[in-house]
């Protein structure tokens, strides 16, 4: 049973600051929350549907639905905290920094880990290099007890190492490139890391954003579809460093969540918690409906699987007719090619043709 509910004092309280202040009608604490708008195109009318386009990328078009503001629980300018087992415990997976093997590790579609820092900055990777490593491990554990909730598996196609451990790859900037998404992503491509066969969730080592991603308006069904292949990019800066912010940049980078699903919220996020991919978003600011009312929920993907994650969906219900993150080559475990294209290529015979 779905659960409404209104704009009231509870909902204002456990929301992110950012969400409170625009829903009280203030502008304060923006910053304060990640959401620096810079270098992003309002794209009104293009291909990014009225969310924005980087810019400095022609002639390539890259959309995001802007910065994602700080969770609760967060300090945009405080230290990373240490990985959690709260993932684990969730999902009663193992406590660990490996991942799902997949062949050589490096061929294929795969997720990549980056870390990055500003050129007049020392490097923390001898540092943190295992925490990244936790938290790509209980990312799969998210992904994987998404599928176990409808009947499969799926793990994150990383790029590992023969011991299946990520490999993390590591790139300092200019500081001017760590000041917006749109300069970091520049960068990357002309560093080379500008792969068709990948996704890129980069952990920056600034205090700018707390998490922001590419996405593509895309709820087409078959594995042509622009969310099937990269380059895509997630940024997510020292403040915001966990498992659970960029699995959301990660779930927006594989698709997730189209305008057109059951219970879109309009701005690339759902409404009905608790979902990894679902808050209280604008510029409509919809109700919230509790349809999956365990807090612990939080972080699976899509709750009730019905708008974006589901391995196997009902015949004719949204999922199997339009986009589904389950399907997604960077997904080990997705199939090869999609149902609706099996059926296209061999249509069913008209009843009374036995050839």
């Amino acid at each position: 049973m779905l659960v409404v509910i209104p704009m009231t004092k509870y909902a204002l309280e456990h929301m992110p600051l950012y969400q409170q202040t625009k829903a009280r009608g203030f502008f304060s604490g923006m910053k304060e929350q990640g959401m620096v708008m810079t270098d992003l195109e309002h794209d009104q009318l293009g291909p990014c549907k009225r969310a924005y386009k980087l810019s400095g990328l022609e002639p390539e078009t890259l959309c995001t639905h802007g910065p994602d503001p700080a969770p609760p629980g967060f300090n945009m300018y405080g230290e990373p905290a240490p990985p959690s087992r709260e993932q684990s415990t969730v999902n009663q997976r193992e406590y660990g920094s490996k991942v799902t093997c997949d062949g050589d590790g490096e061929t294929g579609n795969r997720v990549e880990l980056i870390y990055a820092h500003a050129a007049n900055q020392p490097s923390r990777l001898d540092i943190f290099r295992t925490t990244f490593q936790q938290y790509a491990s209980d990312i799969d554990s998210m992904v994987d007890i998404s599928a176990t909730e409808t009947g499969d598996t799926r793990h994150v196609r990383y790029v590992h190492d023969t011991s299946c451990v990520p490999k993390i790859a590591e790139v300092s900037f200019p500081p001017t490139a760590i000041s917006s998404f749109s300069q970091t992503v520049a960068e990357l491509n002309a560093l080379g890391f500008n792969k068709i066969s990948r996704k890129y969730i980069v952990f920056v080592d600034a205090h700018i954003y707390c998490g922001i991603g590419t996405l593509n308006d895309d709820d087409t069904v078959n594995s042509s579809n622009l969310n099937n292949s990269g380059p895509s990019y997630g940024r997510v800066d020292a403040g915001c460093w966990s498992a659970s912010v960029p699995a959301h940049e990660l779930g927006h980078m594989l698709g997730a969540v189209q305008l057109s699903s059951p219970h879109s919220g309009g701005a690339w996020h759902c409404v009905d918690e608790y979902d990894r991919m679902c808050y209280l978003d604008g510029p409509r600011y919809p109700a919230m409906q509790y349809a999956c009312d365990n807090p612990s929920h939080d972080v699976v993907f899509d709750c009730n699987h019905d708008d974006y994650f589901n391995t196997d969906p009902v015949e004719g219900s949204y999922l199997s007719t339009h986009w589904n993150m389950a399907n997604s080559q960077f997904l080990i475990g997705a199939p090869k090619r999609l149902v609706q294209e099996v059926r296209s290529l061999f249509p069913q015979k008209e009843k009374g043709n036995r050839e």
